[in-house]
């Protein structure tokens, strides 16, 4: 195994590893039904170019990490909040978007396999189908998905990414080719690799952010833009 490489565990043991500590590990962990199942195992290195969706100049003077959970209510606050930073300070914070996987939010994993697969990395694609996802978020929680399959759960998602592609793109993506591309490879090393970033970074509650490296604790999903403007700005003096 190469270094940077590891293969993925499943959720139990993963925690027993590290100590029974939450972590944002829970890739191939979407079992609708309240069961937990693995996917496909395999080693995932993190390139050397960090994963995630970029906003900005990577060579900003700030860089601001964001670690977020398409199931997660308060990723789902913050959202907006951030993106505003994009519009406030357009030369002075790269916005790196790191997509992860909560262990207890059981829909996470397809969550994020829909969002690549529907944009096949392209970033401002992905960004809009997020909004999506985040608007429907209702419909995956936990609760609304305990009588459902995880064969329900992919139908539906893949219906939102034909929809949205059509009306957004003007492209017409049908259901099963969305669940192809959910299925593909690709859509799956991209959803392990930011998830594992996010567990190598020590990430196991959604969302965390970090600024040039640093973890920021005095800031969250109830700050609002200008208070992340205050905290930017405070650092490029």
């Amino acid at each position: 195994m190469t270094r940077g490489a590891r293969s993925f565990r499943p959720v139990a043991q993963a925690l027993r590893h590290r100590g029974a500590r939450p972590l944002a590990l829970g890739v191939g962990l979407a079992g609708v039904s309240g069961l937990a199942y693995q996917q496909p195992a395999f080693a995932v290195p993190i390139p050397k170019r960090q994963p995630g969706i970029v906003l900005g100049d990577r060579n900003a003077p700030v860089t601001l990490e964001f670690y977020m959970d398409f199931q997660c209510p308060f990723s789902n606050r913050a959202w907006p909040k951030i993106l505003k930073l994009r519009d406030e300070l357009p030369r002075d914070v790269c916005i790196v978007i790191i997509p992860c996987v909560i262990p207890a939010h059981r829909q996470s994993w397809h969550l994020l396999l829909a969002a690549n697969a529907v944009a096949e990395g392209d970033p401002g694609t992905f960004i809009q189908f997020a909004e999506v996802l985040f608007d429907q978020q209702k419909e995956f929680l936990n609760a609304s998905q305990c009588k459902k399959t995880e064969e329900d759960l992919k139908e539906r998602l893949a219906e939102l990414g034909s929809k949205f592609l059509l009306h957004k793109r003007d492209d017409f993506v049908s259901k099963s080719h969305i669940l192809e591309r959910m299925a593909a490879p690709r859509s799956s090393t991209l959803s392990k690799r930011s998830t594992r970033l996010a567990a190598k970074r020590g990430v196991w509650s959604t969302p965390t952010f970090f600024l040039n490296g640093s973890e920021v604790t005095n800031l969250g999903s109830s700050s609002s833009t200008q208070d992340w403007v205050i905290k930017i700005k405070a650092l490029l003096k």
